[in-house]
């Protein structure tokens, strides 16, 4: 099943099944994630969305929306920490592993968050990591898929246009963003319920 989102009043589109998610694509609430893997507050974030997801049973789809910060390919940033420079090619991996592979995407997603704060994974890690999972022919061929970098692309434009700021956004249809870091569950629960 084939489902657009619009996000950000407008400023992201989301397709699915082109990018990550979790849950039915047919859920009648949805929130998704804007999210770099070098990012300690999006990793803890991500880490309540289980959770989250079980309580609301099939009533919730989860899309992951990855937004690197690193200069090599996000121009909207200018003075973030060195250790966000890894998160373009991490999130190009992932988006490869998604497109090969979608059924072995969540355990490399959640893999690449698996590490302490401010230490993310290498490229050269990530990609043995996928490689491992999906092979190295199919890991190449979704690498070389013009959609990934577009995907990437459209992300980080809608980041910019939102005018960038911190991660994670977590956003929903018709629902007003929220920015930064979540210290709890329940305000995730209410952001979901505001949906109508």
């Amino acid at each position: 099943m084939r489902r657009s989102l619009t996000l950000l009043g407008g400023q992201l589109k989301v397709e699915l099944p082109d990018e990550p998610f979790a849950g039915r694509a047919d859920a009648p609430r949805v929130l998704a994630l804007m999210y770099d893997y070098c990012c300690p507050h999006c990793k803890h974030v991500h880490a309540y969305l289980p959770a989250l997801r079980e309580q609301l049973g099939g009533e919730l789809a989860v899309v992951f929306v990855p937004t690197p910060l690193g200069r090599k390919c996000n121009k909207h940033v200018t003075d973030i920490p060195a250790f966000f420079e890894q998160g373009c090619d991490l999130a190009k991996l992932s988006l490869a592993v998604w497109r090969a592979a979608p059924e072995r995407w969540p355990a490399y997603d959640a893999w690449l968050f698996d590490v302490p704060p401010k230490q993310p994974r290498s490229p050269e890690a990530a990609r043995a990591k996928a490689i491992e999972l999906v092979g190295e022919a199919a890991l190449d061929q979704a690498l070389s898929d013009p959609a990934v970098d577009a995907i990437l692309q459209k992300n980080i434009q809608a980041y910019g246009e939102a005018h960038g700021g911190r991660l994670p956004m977590i956003l929903a249809p018709g629902v007003d963003p929220i920015i930064g870091d979540v210290y709890d569950d329940q305000a995730l629960v209410d952001f979901v319920n505001e949906q109508k």
